[in-house]
């Protein structure tokens, strides 16, 4: 598993937790029908890619589609939840997001999150993103770009403190 899709992509991705799941052949072409899937993470407040002062338990479920075109692997969700418990509190999220990662020649992966999708990230935290965003790591799986874009950004840490 690639470090970005350790971000939550938590779509389940900034990532915490990208959730993917395996393209399959299908009626629909590449990827086939969109897949039921739960994706259970800690987030230690250690996490390297973000975290809150307090460990975070998440638990997303809801159905995805992973599909590759033209050189870019594109994972899109659907009826996605994700619920984040910590400190004491839960807070729910809908992250019916997708996440779009392209790498280039140099073996940079940046990830376009579109949507709303749950992630982390070294400099935000984890937050829940509502709009456009990127982040980039390069080929040994060191963000050279953080997380940034255009729309809502909420401070899941925040709703959990």
């Amino acid at each position: 598993m690639k470090k970005t899709r350790a971000l939550l992509s938590i779509a389940a991705g900034l990532g915490l937790v990208c959730v993917t799941v395996p393209a399959q052949a299908g009626p629909l072409g590449n990827g086939g029908a969109p897949q039921p899937t739960t994706q259970i993470f800690d987030i230690p407040v250690d996490f390297p890619f973000g975290h809150c002062d307090f460990p975070v338990h998440v638990v997303a479920s809801g159905k995805v589609k992973t599909v590759e075109v033209s050189g870019k692997t594109i994972s899109l969700s659907a009826n996605f939840t994700g619920t984040a418990t910590g400190n004491g509190r839960t807070a729910q999220y809908k992250i019916d997001g997708s996440f779009t990662q392209t790498t280039d020649a140099n073996g940079n992966v940046t990830t376009k999150a579109t949507g709303r999708n749950l992630l982390s990230d070294p400099i935000a935290g984890v937050v829940v993103t509502s709009g456009n965003f990127r982040f980039t790591f390069d080929a040994q799986g060191n963000l050279i770009e953080p997380l940034n874009g255009r729309g809502k950004i909420i401070d899941v840490c925040a709703d959990l403190s």
